[in-house]
């Protein structure tokens, strides 16, 4: 049994909100469903990407994109499966 039910959250740091809202927007023809200043999210069949500007170095902060899963049980439920 899966301990994930689907994709919850994906959030990509980008360097440059409007050239990366364009290049899925207008590349991959995602729609865009949320825009503010440097944060903007689009739809990618029923999951939401957030583009995420905000942090000052961008890509270059140390990170990567984020991705949260929705567990299939509880949340104890899931710690146990995993530990397992």
């Amino acid at each position: 049994m899966s301990a994930v039910k689907g994709m919850a959250n994906v959030w990509v740091p980008v360097q440059d909100t409007d050239r990366a809202v364009n290049f899925y927007e207008n590349t991959l023809g995602l729609p865009v469903v949320k825009r503010d200043g440097p944060w903007a999210e689009v739809d990618a069949n029923g999951i939401r990407i957030g583009l995420n500007g905000r942090e000052p170095q961008g890509t270059q902060a140390g990170g990567g994109p984020v991705l949260t899963f929705q567990p299939e049980g509880t949340l104890e439920e899931t710690v146990e499966q995993l530990k397992s």
